[in-house]
């Protein structure tokens, strides 16, 4: 039987709108966390990214943990 990843119907979308939310509310509150990265253990950089939800005009500046280390495509996209 094949697997769905479909958000189950019980769960209303206002519920799931409000979980993401608190959540994106969550990680903008705690600002960025300097963190090691997993795999090579150089020091993750900080990139800001916008966070919009659909039919809001609430937008949330969150910082996303980046290792340039691991993705060196990254460093000249953020350079620009």
């Amino acid at each position: 039987m094949k697997r769905s990843n479909a958000v189950p119907t019980s769960i209303p979308n206002t519920q799931l709108r409000q979980s993401i939310e608190e959540f994106l509310n969550a990680k903008y509150e705690a600002g960025p966390v300097q963190s090691s990265c997993s795999r090579c253990g150089s020091i993750m950089a900080s990139v800001d990214t916008t966070f919009f939800l659909l039919d809001s005009e609430q937008a949330l500046n969150i910082p996303v943990p980046l290792c340039l280390t691991c993705e060196p495509k990254a460093r000249t996209t953020l350079v620009q």
